[in-house]
């Protein structure tokens, strides 16, 4: 899973978008990645609800904390990722993501290896587990 709420609206990357694309070539199995397009879908929150039951992990979480992730909606602590305890995000430092990521892909590759390898999260780069 990736992506997060605006308002009443889910946005994940589209299947050929660079963020989909960095997520299969760290050997993740995105759930949206047989969608058209290269920006973002758009997604209701109860069908994210409903994709999230086989998912592994959710990446770009848009909170530093999972306090901070139930205050924005508390019906995030339903989601099988939350539950597993697998959700990262790099809100913790967004100016650095933004300012790095895009320079360093290599990085954000790395960080998704070790996300989807069960590595050492001390290796991460841009991306925090959400405790």
């Amino acid at each position: 899973m990736c992506g997060g709420m605006a308002g009443d609206v889910w946005y994940a990357p589209a299947g050929k978008s660079f963020m989909a694309g960095i997520m299969k070539d760290a050997g993740m199995n995105y759930f949206y990645r047989n969608t058209e397009g290269t920006a973002s879908i758009s997604l209701s929150l109860e069908q994210v609800f409903n994709d999230d039951q086989s998912c592994d992990v959710w990446i770009n979480a848009e909170a530093p904390t999972l306090k901070k992730l139930f205050e924005l909606n508390s019906k995030f602590g339903y989601f099988h990722t939350v539950k597993a305890g697998k959700v990262y995000s790099y809100m913790h430092n967004a100016n650095y993501y933004w300012e790095y990521s895009q320079v360093n892909p290599h990085w954000l590759l790395e960080d998704f290896i070790t996300i989807n390898q069960n590595g050492p999260l001390s290796k991460l780069h841009f991306y925090k587990q959400l405790k």
